[in-house]
């Protein structure tokens, strides 16, 4: 069960690598998948609560949709890539 007021939206996950393992030690605040085809997830759950948990996941899990989702992890990682750069 998640608390929030935001609104749900359909996530479209690809995962790869260590996802899995990944997925089943990170148990707090973990989104239900709707539905699963091949390698792609999917999730109707709160955005911030999806980027709130799968930002943990680096490049075992990326955020195919929504685009707007994609952008904030991509951007999250730029800046701390940037920050370590110096």
């Amino acid at each position: 069960m998640h608390y929030t007021c935001s609104i749900n939206l359909i996530c479209c996950l690809k995962v790869v690598d260590r996802f899995h393992h990944i997925n089943n030690i990170i148990t707090k605040n973990r989104p239900v998948v709707s539905k699963i085809e091949g390698n792609l997830y999917y999730f109707d759950w709160p955005e911030l609560q999806l980027e709130e948990y799968f930002i943990r996941f680096g490049r075992d899990a990326i955020v195919i949709k929504p685009t707007s989702l994609n952008e904030r992890i991509k951007k999250f990682y730029y800046y701390g890539l940037r920050e370590y750069s110096k």
